[in-house]
């Protein structure tokens, strides 16, 4: 296997389709030997500079349709999935990307991608998505003076400007509409690729949830890295 690859992986906590992809790539970090980024964005910004429309203020039919997309998903992959989804943006909000952005300066690459894991896992557990997402963490996910210091380091003036650029920058000068939105690197080249993606995979369908449409992005990916990184269902739906 070649050398490391850069993986810079932006999400929203509020994001289901986040949730997914997010899943199926830590799936094939060791296969592919993928150095994944965790990068909190606030996906409501994104879609409105970016002039997009909101996942899932479209027809009704394709409402219904990527409900039950995601769910055959985190059925497929193991993952907890009970949240009741709802029309419009997404109930995430800019202070809770702010802090968990804050967060990431304080914990190693590892110990975030862990955290942000056990959080997804945890919200999306439940029905509802609380204003308050922090509510989920506990002394076993992180301990709560360094969870004091990003919330105060979020709040200041500094931090906020730097985090609204950010998304400035990820529209403007990387092309990022939705999320996820992912950032994909070879060793020793220069040029960065896009991705944005549902992940939907129909690798093992699930009679229950009835046909299949849509792309697959973690295929698209291999195909892009090279021959050298063979997409495998098994790593996700075995993990």
């Amino acid at each position: 296997m070649p050398e490391t690859v850069q993986v810079k992986f932006y999400f929203d906590i509020a994001s289901p389709f986040s949730y997914i992809g997010l899943e199926r790539l830590f799936r094939h970090e060791k296969a592919w030997k993928l150095s994944i980024e965790l990068c909190p964005i606030h996906l409501a910004t994104i879609i409105m500079s970016s002039e997009n429309f909101p996942p899932f203020s479209s027809s009704s039919l394709k409402q219904k349709y990527m409900v039950m997309d995601i769910k055959r998903s985190a059925q497929e992959l193991h993952i907890p999935f009970n949240l009741q989804l709802v029309t419009g943006l997404p109930a995430s909000s800019f202070d809770n990307m702010a802090i968990l952005k804050a967060l990431k300066t304080f914990l190693p690459q590892e110990a975030f991608s862990q955290v942000i894991r056990e959080l997804y896992a945890t919200c999306f557990g439940n029905t509802t998505l609380p204003d308050d997402i922090f509510i989920h963490l506990n002394s076993t996910h992180i301990p709560q003076d360094v969870l004091d210091k990003a919330k105060l380091a979020a709040q200041t003036e500094g931090f906020r400007l730097a985090f609204e650029k950010e998304h400035a920058d990820l529209v403007n000068n990387h092309g990022a509409f939705g999320l996820p939105w992912i950032i994909v690197q070879k060793p020793g080249d220069n040029h960065f690729e896009y991705f944005w993606g549902v992940f939907i995979s129909c690798g093992q369908r699930n009679p229950t949830y009835g046909p299949c449409v849509g792309s697959e992005r973690m295929s698209s990916i291999a195909h892009w890295l090279g021959p050298s990184y063979e997409y495998n269902s098994k790593l996700e739906t075995e993990a």
